[in-house]
């Protein structure tokens, strides 16, 4: 579960950990970020919900731990898979401003 770490000090539950938001609300307030126009890319689906939540395009790389999620009945209708980091902002980037 995305609470427990190796590492005691950071097994801990926050907003401060994906999936949820603290982190991403904190970059917000210091700059000017619009999460519509952001995109959350990650090989877990911590990340993924993490930015769908704030309404960001997610996008699954499948490299790392991607690709057993894709291949799993885990991933949400909502994720977008891509092979890897560079065919994700591809993609990402042809599709911003439709």
């Amino acid at each position: 579960h995305w609470k427990h770490s190796p590492i005691q000090k950071y097994s801990v539950t926050c907003d401060c950990r994906k999936p949820k938001s603290g982190l991403f609300i904190q970059a917000q307030q210091k700059y000017p970020i619009d999460f519509s126009k952001s995109v959350m890319i990650g090989d877990k689906l911590l990340d993924l919900e993490a930015g769908h939540r704030l309404g960001m395009t997610s996008i699954l790389v499948e490299t790392g731990y991607g690709k057993k999620i894709v291949h799993s009945k885990e991933l949400p209708d909502w994720a977008i898979v891509s092979g890897n980091i560079v065919t994700a902002l591809t993609w990402y980037l042809d599709h911003l401003y439709e």
